[in-house]
């Protein structure tokens, strides 16, 4: 059996546990394939940074275990060409809008 849902936010609190994709339920518990779990955390991390505006802080426990440590990873995969080509494609679409929301120094 197929499941899929997105829930809209209320706080950012909730963020992390409401955005979910595509499980897959066997022996009652819910299976992700990791093409899957790229694709879910890859819509974590570029709903986050639309809906805030500015990168993940690698300062934030939160923010630095689920999304920045993410994106730093795959970041180093995709350099070393270990990446899957369908997913180089994405990740570099969310390299792009992380450069719109680049910290700007506010002295210069």
């Amino acid at each position: 059996m197929l499941l899929g849902y997105i829930v809209l936010i209320s706080s950012m609190k909730d963020f992390k546990v409401v955005y979910k994709i595509a499980y897959i339920l066997i022996d009652g518990r819910f299976v992700m394939t990791q093409d899957e779990r790229w694709i879910a955390r890859y819509n974590e991390v570029r709903a986050f940074i639309e809906a805030n505006h500015r990168n993940p802080s690698k300062y934030d426990a939160e923010e630095r275990g689920d999304y920045y440590t993410w994106m730093k990873h795959n970041r180093k995969v995709m350099n070393a060409g270990k990446m899957k080509p369908e997913r180089v494609v994405k990740f570099k679409e969310l390299l792009e809008l992380t450069e719109k929301y680049k910290r700007v120094n506010q002295y210069q």
